[in-house]
């Protein structure tokens, strides 16, 4: 049993080395995903993707000019609809609610929009509204456009 248990705990430290060893950092400049992340800020990005959820905070190729990297949050998963209007977002219909955006970052007038989002594709949007060029303004970002997704900050 003992030598079941520790090619068990060899496998996951294997596992986990590995998570750590494809772990990207990458260090933040701009405003726009205030209160979380800041300005300088070192962030850890894993490149496995394969599980995208609203939320998530991406870094993906800006779909206006592939040399630029921009880092955002999924709002609007694939085949959903989204409306945006009075600082809000609806998904479906539905209001999000988002702890994550700070009302004093979020002053600014949006245009009234809806998005139907394809099914290859993700609504993303800065979480300081006043500072963000996102999805409101340039539309949505193809999955083969995401490069990684933030694990944390270093």
């Amino acid at each position: 049993m003992g030598f079941l248990k520790s090619k068990s705990l060899a496998f996951i430290l294997a596992i986990s080395f590995l998570s750590v060893a494809c772990a990207k950092p990458v260090i933040f400049e701009g405003n726009s995903m205030l209160p979380a992340i800041k300005n300088g800020d070192r962030l850890l990005f894993s490149s496995d993707i394969s599980n995208l959820t609203r939320g998530d905070i991406i870094l993906f190729k800006y779909p206006n000019d592939p040399t630029k990297f921009y880092i955002k949050r999924i709002v609007g998963l694939p085949s959903e609809k989204i409306s945006t209007r009075d600082r809000k977002v609806f998904i479906n219909g539905n209001l999000l609610e988002e702890d994550y955006v700070d009302d004093a970052t979020n002053q600014r007038e949006w245009p009234k929009q809806s998005f139907m989002v394809k099914a290859d594709s993700y609504f993303v949007l800065g979480d300081n509204r006043d500072s963000s060029s996102d999805s409101r303004f340039w539309g949505l970002v193809k999955r083969e456009l995401i490069v990684s997704k933030y694990i944390g900050k270093n």
